[in-house]
């Protein structure tokens, strides 16, 4: 079982969300197909991803997205702050949406 949660403009769509999966990937796509008009919101703009405590970069963002979750795990889905700088990489949702 691993927690998604959504912060910023996303929670709209929800806080949180327990769901039983083997990836972050799988957990994504399952949230887009169950919640109208969630892909295209995310689709729309730029977020930070951390998956288990680890921030997921755009280098890194299959193997990170496709990584096998532990029981207990927390994806975060942050949106990035606009002209915000600092250490963490921002993803365009459309590089880590990829079907299951």
């Amino acid at each position: 079982m691993a927690t998604v949660r959504f912060y910023g403009d996303l929670q709209r769509y929800g806080r949180k969300f327990k769901l039983d999966v083997l990836t972050a990937g799988e957990a994504l796509h399952a949230l887009m197909l169950q919640i109208p008009g969630l892909r295209q919101h995310i689709q729309g703009d730029f977020y930070r991803v951390r998956i288990a405590g680890n921030d997921i970069s755009e280098e890194s963002v299959q193997l990170g997205m496709s990584s096998i979750l532990r029981a207990g795990d927390v994806i975060h889905i942050i949106p990035r702050a606009v002209g915000a700088g600092g250490r963490f990489k921002r993803l365009r949702a459309a590089y880590w949406w990829w079907p299951v």
